[in-house]
């Protein structure tokens, strides 16, 4: 699996929670363009994830709930964004 993917996955995941009030949509996608998700700040976070310019996945809530803390929604703004490109490959170490 190449290291870009992972670092796309990394990107969505480290996006900082803050009290700004600007809504924010942030474009990622693969090296060769075919995958794009997007995640957008304004009140409800929400992703899409498209392939080859086609929608698979529209518009979605991102969070989680939790029994006993507010949940993942509340209050989350793009604050920044890194981009980093790493052209490497990985192997499984087992199988």
């Amino acid at each position: 699996m190449n290291k870009t993917v992972l670092s796309l996955s990394t990107l969505v995941a480290s996006l900082i929670v803050s009290s700004f009030s600007v809504a924010k949509t942030v474009n990622v996608s693969s090296p060769d363009n075919q995958i794009i998700v997007s995640v957008n700040d304004d009140e409800q976070p929400t992703y899409q994830v498209s392939f080859n310019n086609e929608v698979v996945i529209t518009p979605s809530k991102l969070g989680m709930l939790f029994k006993n803390a507010h949940g993942f929604s509340d209050g989350f703004k793009i604050t920044s964004v890194t981009k980093k490109q790493v052209n490497n490959n990985w192997s499984l170490p087992w199988g």
